[in-house]
């Protein structure tokens, strides 16, 4: 099957930061159109989902680093 190329314009671009975004922000994008597109992605609903898996990340990367505090007493950060 040959199907056309579809080229989507006026997108919000993906490697820039939304912490960084103000009133006008980058190519005509504001906050408010920043925040309808990532408000559905953080409904009470989908957060109570989150939760579970995120409460595991958490136990686990709470065990590594106290594992890596008593054999070398430093923790990099940044590793």
């Amino acid at each position: 099957m040959n199907r056309e190329r579809i080229t989507f314009q006026n997108v919000f671009p993906t490697k820039e930061s939304l912490l960084n975004i103000g009133k006008d922000g980058p190519h005509g994008y504001g906050w408010k159109e920043i925040r309808s597109i990532v408000s559905p992605v953080f409904t009470t609903g989908k957060m109570k989902l989150m939760f579970g898996t995120i409460h595991e990340r958490i136990e686990t990367l709470i065990k590594v680093l106290e594992n890596r505090i008593q054999k070398d007493d430093c923790v990099d950060i940044y590793e």
